[in-house]
């Protein structure tokens, strides 16, 4: 038996219950894949339709199943299989992370604990939206940062690094 070709992956961009919607980018632009989908679909019982679009690379299936069982019939019938998340390669994030917590833990130790990275960059995004104010930029600036504040401040407090390195949010689920 010759080897088949591997199904496209897929993503799921939309769902809710009775409702999935994937992106099949690979197959953007090829209408008998999209139709061939649509009529495989008609097989499984659970599935209410599929509708291809071949123009957006994606396909809306309405359905009274399970959503797994929904992506378990699209790769037994070698639709398309689920795009896996996979961990990210080793880069430029990381040693930006790396140099990050470096300068954490220089603020913390110079401190006493008292300062740290995080309250620092809070304490800067707060300042440069009253800066912002006091200006008379208020629309777009202002907002812009008071909102970088707040989503820093809502950080900060689920996230509290423990003494020995893990945060506690982490901490608290195990």
């Amino acid at each position: 038996m010759a080897d088949q070709p591997a199904p496209p992956i897929a993503r799921a961009v939309h769902e809710l219950p009775g409702r999935l919607r994937v992106r099949v980018p690979a197959r953007q632009g090829d209408r008998a894949y999209f139709a061939d989908v649509a009529e495989t679909f008609d097989l499984f019982r659970e599935v209410l339709a599929a509708e291809g679009n071949p123009r957006t690379g994606s396909i809306l299936i309405r359905h009274e199943a399970t959503s797994a069982r929904v992506w378990a019939f699209a790769e037994t019938h070698r639709l398309f299989v689920p795009e896996t998340a996979q961990a990210p390669a080793p880069g430029a994030l990381d040693r930006m992370l790396a140099d990050a917590r470096q300068i954490d833990g220089w603020f913390r130790r110079s401190s006493g604990g008292e300062l740290d990275l995080g309250t620092l960059v809070t304490m800067g995004l707060v300042g440069m939206s009253a800066y912002q104010i006091v200006c008379g930029r208020i629309l777009a600036p202002a907002v812009t940062l008071s909102w970088y504040a707040a989503q820093q401040l809502q950080a900060r407090a689920a996230w509290r690094p423990a003494p020995d390195g893990t945060n506690s949010a982490s901490a608290a689920k195990t």
